[in-house]
């Protein structure tokens, strides 16, 4: 949940922009803000850091890219076809509208 945009209707379909390393996974609770399950379906490891490909498991449209380190990737045993519980902070999400063409 963010705060609204005065252009945005409350209900008007977005688009969430947020930076991949800003995605939260350590020390997520169920009760956290935009806190949820989330599977991972690809990794991409790109020399000191790996690029995950996550889709949210109550709601399969919602998938987003996040960006976990090495050391991450290895303490929390981070693996294709896991699950993650994860956090989308309301201060690191930006809100966009969504154009129509957009929403198919």
């Amino acid at each position: 949940r963010v705060e609204g945009n005065a252009e945005l209707a409350p209900g008007a379909p977005v688009r969430l922009g947020l930076r991949p390393e800003e995605v939260r996974v350590r020390g997520v609770r169920a009760e956290d803000a935009n806190a949820f399950e989330a599977a991972v379906t690809d990794l991409e490891f790109l020399g000191p850091f790996c690029r995950a490909r996550l889709v949210a498991r109550e709601e399969p449209a919602l998938c987003l890219l996040a960006d976990f380190s090495a050391n991450l990737m290895r303490d929390m045993a981070i693996e294709c076809g896991g699950v993650l519980r994860i956090a989308l902070p309301p201060e690191i999400l930006r809100v966009f509208p969504r154009r129509a063409e957009a929403a198919r």
